[in-house]
């Protein structure tokens, strides 16, 4: 078929297509891959072709004139003021294209050359980049001077000396030593811990290259984690002890009842001794005394009735214990 017009509204990876014939009929509407669209004008052979100007119509857009057809690309803005609509769909825009194509009202925007367009896409690229690097360079100044490094002052902080000395070592520290304190919960050994650094290591390696880290593991052997489990006799009597005193329900009074289980307790615990973590602070009890009596220091703070109901709650558990 000839003498029919093609409106394409092009989109990141599909277009909608509307073929009009010579008296403004249509005749294809229809959604299609970018990559397809060649295909699909080839039995078509439409006498001209409309896309309207954005970043996704260049590939398609040299890909068509190189294969000899008619595109005309749309003034975006301009085509809005004269085809407007109140529905707005791509099947709507497409057509609207095609009309104005077959029409010969398509106000049409400048496409370059391909040797013109190469060279502005190269600058535009390139003062992208000169921006970044100036944010960069305007960055590194104000790291030095939060951490009251003066640069030097022989020659340019951006120079082949000048990147020498931030290299160097001079303006930050080379490395540093970093501490911790693991406070292991049941399931957790040594190995699995050193597995766990040896996998972060590993992940920020591959974010950054130049990461290096060795890891030193202290000398002095690793205290297990109490897991007395919830049946124990001795989690069970206290439990219910507390609940008989304070008529609550039971305690957590195992080993899952705070943040890490490698307290004084993993002693006795590591030795063969059934061991519980109980106290009068911790949980609820300590949101309650933050709100009512506000932190001022770094003491811990508890209250005189917890100190004297944990007591009475030792006292009726040893009783019970020990008949």
């Amino acid at each position: 078929m000839s003498a029919v017009v093609c409106g394409l509204d092009i989109h990141k990876k599909s277009t909608y297509a509307t073929v009009l014939d010579r008296d403004g009929q249509v005749f294809i509407q229809r959604k299609i891959p970018n990559e397809d669209i060649p295909s699909f004008l080839e039995p078509i052979k439409p006498e001209k072709l409309a896309m309207e100007a954005s970043t996704y119509i260049i590939p398609l857009y040299r890909k068509l004139t190189e294969q000899g057809y008619n595109v005309t690309v749309s003034h975006p803005k301009k085509t809005r003021y004269i085809a407007e609509a109140r529905i707005k769909s791509d099947r709507v825009d497409s057509r609207a294209l095609a009309e104005l194509l077959r029409l010969d009202s398509l106000p049409e925007s400048y496409v370059p050359p391909r040797e013109i367009a190469e060279t502005r896409e190269r600058v535009r690229r390139r003062a992208f980049l000169v921006r970044q690097v100036t944010k960069l360079k305007v960055k590194i100044r104000d790291v030095l001077a939060y951490e009251g490094i003066k640069p030097p002052t022989g020659y340019g902080l951006f120079t082949a000396k000048g990147v020498e000395w931030l290299h160097g070592g001079s303006a930050l520290p080379s490395h540093i030593e970093l501490g911790f304190q693991v406070r292991t919960v049941p399931g957790q050994t040594a190995e699995t811990i050193k597995a766990d650094l040896k996998r972060l290591v590993k992940k920020l390696q591959m974010e950054d290259p130049h990461f290096e880290a060795e890891i030193d593991w202290p000398r002095w052997p690793t205290r297990p984690a109490v897991n007395t489990p919830y049946d124990s006799p001795l989690v069970k009597t206290f439990a219910s002890a507390h609940k008989d005193l304070i008529d609550d329900p039971p305690l957590d009074v195992s080993a899952k009842g705070r943040l890490g289980s490698a307290a004084d307790g993993s002693h006795t615990f590591g030795v063969g001794i059934p061991t519980i973590l109980l106290g009068p602070s911790g949980g609820p009890r300590d949101v309650y005394l933050e709100e009512k009596y506000p932190r001022t220091d770094k003491d811990e703070r508890i209250l005189i009735d917890d100190i004297v109901n944990c007591a009475k709650v030792f006292a009726i558990s040893a009783t019970r214990l020990c008949g």
